[in-house]
């Protein structure tokens, strides 16, 4: 019979019991009879696993299940005592899969539990060899697995951790995905799109998208939306497919028709593709469900002055402007339309406020856009850019 204990970790985990006793008791317990102590740990990991399942029942949805603060303890408790109770081949797999699953619901702390600080001993010795080889990701997931480029400075001053572990660290979650199903699968897919081989990451983006509708089943419409708005979509985009990613916006759009963003975003992939017209269908679209989204008025004004419809870029980017004073963006690209039309003088003026906003971007963006050829033949602007050099 195992009695129910209440635990927890880090996190909220409680121990069953204080930490010098448990400390004396575990060491003696291991050093009398390893294969009871493994034996007991294996027992409370189960008892764990158990108590997760009445906090949140398996069949519901994921999203569910690691949205829930306990669930999230119990499951890093379980965590816990299997490491301390089976052998690696035991442990790799039920890792791997929690790590990618924390990581797509950015729950990835509560991996950070203190089964390194035990005594070498109590920890199989390939089972602590997998622990330390993951270390970057459990302390770390989102800059180790996702961030482009790892801040490797950054993670050596904060963790002390080296280039070679960060790249071990990924290279042992990613490894072996087909041993992996469901959100663990489709997240390690989605990390391989960014961490991969730069050859292959396509497909791994491909693969996941393949993966996307059965994950789909029993989760929210605003679970499918994000998936497909965030992951898949601004993936796709990422990776420059911009088609991809344009049917990905389009499928979160079905889920939420009213996501400004998703509409938003659909703009910008239609617009590098030269899709102008469309673009701007996009972007009214974006704009209908959040009037004051100053990046799309922005945008939504380029597009209209590649089209050559200057007076009606020149009024979206007014409307940029009046939601967010200081958007240097619609500031410079006003100038910019103002040159091409001849109004030199505000041309200058809205080329200052836009240097004076951000001056190294827009300073040498300025030596070498056509847009503001007719703006230097204006009597002004030689000692403009004089007066302003940094």
């Amino acid at each position: 019979m195992v009695e129910k204990f209440e635990f927890c970790g880090v996190g909220g985990a409680r121990y069953r019991l204080d930490d010098v006793a448990r400390d004396v008791f575990r060491l003696g317990l291991f050093s009398a009879d390893e294969a009871e102590f493994r034996r007991l740990n294996r027992l409370w990991a189960e008892d764990c696993l158990g108590q997760s399942e009445e906090i949140v029942e398996m069949d519901e949805p994921l999203s569910e299940q690691y949205g829930h603060p306990d669930w999230r303890a119990m499951r890093g408790n379980y965590l816990y005592h299997l490491a301390l109770s089976a052998r690696k081949r035991q442990v790799v797999e039920v890792w791997r899969k929690h790590i990618l699953e924390a990581r797509y619901f950015l729950e990835s702390d509560m991996l950070n539990l203190p089964v390194l600080e035990e005594p070498k001993e109590l920890l199989e010795y390939r089972v602590r060899e997998f622990l330390v080889e993951i270390r970057p990701v459990m302390v770390a997931g989102y800059a180790v697995l996702e961030e482009m480029p790892i801040d490797d400075p950054y993670n050596q001053r904060k963790h002390a951790f080296s280039r070679g572990e960060l790249d071990r660290s990924v290279q042992v979650c990613l490894a072996d995905l087909e041993k992996l199903e469901g959100l663990a699968k489709f997240s390690g897919l989605l990390c391989l799109a960014r961490r991969g081989a730069e050859g292959k990451r396509l497909a791994s983006l491909q693969q996941a998208q393949e993966m996307a509708e059965e994950l789909l089943k029993d989760e929210s419409l605003e679970f499918a939306s994000e998936l497909f708005l965030y992951k898949l979509g601004n993936g796709s985009y990422d990776l420059k497919a911009y088609e991809e990613a344009i049917a990905s916006y389009e499928k979160a759009i079905e889920f939420k028709p009213d996501d400004h963003e998703a509409w938003y975003n659909r703009g910008i992939s239609l617009s590098d593709l030269g899709r102008k017209e469309e673009a701007i269908e996009s972007y009214d679209k974006a704009i209908e469900f959040k009037p004051d989204d100053h990046k799309a008025w922005t945008n939504r004004g380029i597009s209209l002055s590649t089209l050559g419809r200057k007076e009606e870029a020149i009024a979206s980017y007014e409307k940029a402007i009046e939601f967010k004073p200081d958007d240097a963006n619609a500031f410079y690209n006003r100038a910019c339309c103002h040159s091409l039309m001849g109004n030199l003088a505000l041309a200058l003026e809205d080329l200052t406020i836009a240097f004076r906003l951000d001056p190294e971007e827009y300073r040498q963006l300025a030596t070498t856009d056509s847009d503001l050829d007719p703006l230097r033949e204006f009597a002004g602007f030689t000692s403009f850019m004089e007066t302003t050099e940094t």
